[in-house]
């Protein structure tokens, strides 16, 4: 009996969305993309389950055959798509096929059973502050944390407005400024690792700070977690990380 043949089909993609999982790989490389109503989801976390993000998109982005792609190493096949100019994406069972005039690159899809596992639903209701930081506020943030080399980052919230001050409790500079809130309905002071700024895409976002108890907790201990959404049309991202121990 003759053996059969692997079907092709064609993959429509959008490069820009792409390149935002391409740079959400400094948060894990290893990137699965789940398809469910019409819709792309993706949730990763770094290997020490600090930092993690929870991604959707629209399925037309990357309108891939069945229900879930992955890739061991996500920034690996961006580079060889990026090799050419608008190349063509085929994909049969278990590959990707990159082609451009008479260039082929084939690229092995991952088992997702080999991959880390995505982290569970991730809760986060009812925030007591929120506020915004530009493209250009998140900008300046990273560069103060490398000049100052600055591992943590306190939020300080009162009176309507939120302080954030970057420093290393090695030494005594920091850099400080304040931010008007659009939410303030409890005051909050807790810091967290200033690594999560730098895994940051580009963007506008919306911080939102939530403090709750932590769960099964017998003596009214709390744990305060920040999420920043990205703002960006028919994207919905959110990265989430978690107060530092002891701050």
């Amino acid at each position: 009996m003759a053996k059969a043949q692997n079907t092709s089909n064609k993959v429509e993609y959008n490069k820009d969305m792409l390149s935002l999982l391409n740079d959400l790989s400094a948060i894990n490389e290893s990137v699965i993309i789940n398809k469910n109503d019409k819709k792309l989801s993706v949730q990763r976390a770094n290997n020490a389950r600090s930092i993690a993000y929870r991604l959707s998109m629209e399925s037309s982005v990357f309108n891939f055959s069945g229900d879930q792609v992955s890739f061991y190493k996500f920034p690996e096949f961006f580079q060889l798509l990026s090799c050419f100019d608008s190349p063509e994406l085929h994909q049969t069972d278990d590959k990707l096929v990159i082609s451009k005039d008479k260039c082929k690159i084939n690229y092995l899809l991952s088992d997702p059973e080999t991959l880390t596992k995505s982290p569970k639903q991730i809760q986060f209701d009812n925030p007591q502050v929120e506020f915004k930081l530009s493209t250009a506020d998140i900008k300046e943030l990273k560069k103060m944390i490398g000049l100052l080399t600055a591992k943590n980052t306190k939020f300080t919230c009162a009176k309507n407005k939120v302080d954030i001050t970057c420093y290393n409790s090695g030494h005594d500079n920091s850099f400080s400024k304040s931010y008007p809130t659009d939410k303030c309905t409890k005051d909050l002071s807790f810091a967290i690792s200033s690594d999560v700024f730098p895994v940051i895409p580009e963007g506008d976002y919306v911080i939102e700070l939530m403090e709750k108890p932590l769960p099964n907790s017998k003596d009214g201990k709390t744990i305060s977690i920040v999420r920043f959404t990205l703002q960006k049309k028919d994207t919905a991202l959110e990265i989430f990380t978690a107060q530092l121990d002891g701050e």
